[in-house]
C-alpha cells in the first residue's frame, strides 16, 4: 500500500505566479523609464539644465522610483529582514 503525500504546488500554479511576478517587473520597469525620460526632459527644456546633469538627476530620481516600485509592490511579500547566520555580503 502507497501512502499519498500532498504535493506543495501544482506546476501551472507556479508558473501562473511567476508570470504574474515578471510582469509587475516589467511594470515597475517601464514606469522607471517613463519617470526617467519625463525628470530628463523637464530638466533640459524647463530648466535649462546641461543635458549630463539632467542625465544624472533624472537617473537618480528613475532608480528612486523603481527601489519603491520594487520594494512595495513586486516583491512585498517577501521579508526584509536579513536571514540570520548569513553573510549581507555573501
Amino acid at each position: 500500500m502507497t501512502t499519498a503525500t500532498p504535493a506543495p504546488r501544482g506546476l501551472r500554479a507556479r508558473l501562473r505566479g511567476l508570470v504574474h511576478e515578471v510582469m509587475k517587473f516589467g511594470t515597475v520597469g517601464l514606469f522607471g523609464v517613463v519617470v526617467n525620460l519625463a525628470v530628463f526632459n523637464l530638466c533640459i527644456h524647463a530648466l535649462h539644465w546641461a543635458p549630463v546633469r539632467s542625465g544624472v538627476l533624472s537617473t537618480l530620481v528613475a532608480i528612486g522610483t523603481n527601489y519603491i516600485g520594487y520594494r512595495f509592490w513586486v516583491y512585498r511579500d517577501r521579508d526584509a529582514a536579513p536571514v540570520p547566520g548569513r553573510s549581507p555580503f555573501s
